[in-house]
């Protein structure tokens, strides 16, 4: 994607309006990252390119001065962000003292008068104190400290595999969007007394990573390989949510799976129906030979025991269940034609008359 932000309306790409706030282009981007990601749209251009762009969109735009940039640029007319933290806090300080400050002098005063001819009592804390607390705790987030721990969510991803991969095992290369830790402000939103930069405040950020994963050999459709940690970051300091990785095993014309057991529909031909023979059958395993007997049926089944799938635990394996059909040869000459004339002299046989 072209590194010229101007020529790309980034709010329309995340279906959000110029004024959005960074809580509002977060969920926007996990939304979006979520719906376009690679892993679900695999073999997808479109998705992939839409996946770019959102994530470009989302590193312009929560980035307090190349958004700035970008809507000068654009002629968005974005309002002036708020100023620092730290102004902020100064000037509601300012605010209160100026307007609190006599009062107070005059109830100090009054205090002092009633403390000569009554007994004292327990001291309270001075409102400015509490009221200064207070101020601390909204710009610095220390009321969180007292918060209980929340483990980080989960996140569940999609992974094709083989059927050759399903019995082997394998090691997949996974690409995940998560959340972690601000590396600058360690996640307590501010710096030297100003919302971190690098976070816009949020204490987290949204970051993509590769991640090697083992399969495990016997693995089955919509099974699910848990990696711990690998989540979501927590809060309050709460344990990392888990990485789920659910399990499709990719369509195979040759094979199919039920339980333990691999099912597989293989052709002969009429003669090798009729007379029987010796036919090799792809399995999981590599080619197996069968016998197939004389007077064969299309549709009978044949049973290779263990040959199918291991159990979790390795000790039992299901079987591979074979099931043939006749298949007639296209374009038959002039001579297989008159044989099987001749053949249908030599014996009457309807097959959809019973006890024939």
């Amino acid at each position: 994607m072209s590194s010229n932000f101007s020529d790309k309306n980034l709010y329309a790409i995340l279906g959000i309006h110029p004024s959005a706030d960074q809580k509002a282009i977060k969920e926007a981007f996990r939304t979006l990252a979520k719906k376009y990601h690679p892993d679900t749209n695999k073999g997808n251009k479109a998705s992939e390119k839409k996946f770019k762009e959102v994530a470009y969109a989302y590193e312009i735009l929560s980035d307090e001065k190349k958004r700035k940039d970008y809507d000068k640029l654009n002629n968005f007319n974005q309002p002036e962000h708020s100023k620092s933290t730290y102004s902020q806090e100064k000037q509601a300080k300012q605010a209160y003292s100026k307007n609190a400050a006599p009062s107070e002098t005059k109830e100090k005063q009054n205090y002092q008068q009633q403390s000569q001819t009554k007994p004292q009592k327990e001291t309270e804390t001075p409102f400015s104190e509490t009221f200064s607390k207070f101020m601390n705790e909204v710009f610095t987030n220390k009321g969180e400290t007292n918060k209980k721990p929340i483990k980080g969510t989960d996140i569940n991803v999609d992974i094709t595999i083989t059927v050759h991969e399903a019995k082997n095992g394998t090691v997949r290369r996974v690409n995940v969007m998560h959340t972690e830790c601000c590396p600058i402000c360690k996640g307590k939103k501010i710096i030297n007394e100003a919302k971190c930069k690098k976070c816009n405040g949020n204490g987290e950020l949204i970051s993509h990573k590769t991640i090697l994963v083992k399969i495990p050999p016997n693995i089955k459709q919509n099974e699910k390989v848990m990696l711990k940690g690998e989540g979501n970051i927590g809060k309050f300091g709460g344990l990392n949510g888990d990485l789920y990785l659910k399990i499709n095993i990719e369509k195979n014309e040759l094979f199919r799976f039920e339980d333990l057991n691999v099912l597989s529909d293989i052709p002969i031909s009429p003669t090798e129906a009729a007379l029987g023979t010796n036919i090799m059958v792809p399995s999981i395993d590599g080619h197996i030979n069968i016998k197939i007997p004389p007077e064969t049926s299309s549709g009978q089944k044949f049973r290779l025991h263990e040959q199918g799938i291991f159990d979790k635990d390795g000790k039992k394996r299901g079987d591979h269940i074979v099931t043939v059909y006749i298949k007639m040869p296209k374009n038959l000459s002039g001579e297989e034609k008159d044989l099987y004339k001749r053949l249908s002299k030599l014996r009457e046989y309807n097959p959809r008359k019973e006890g024939e």
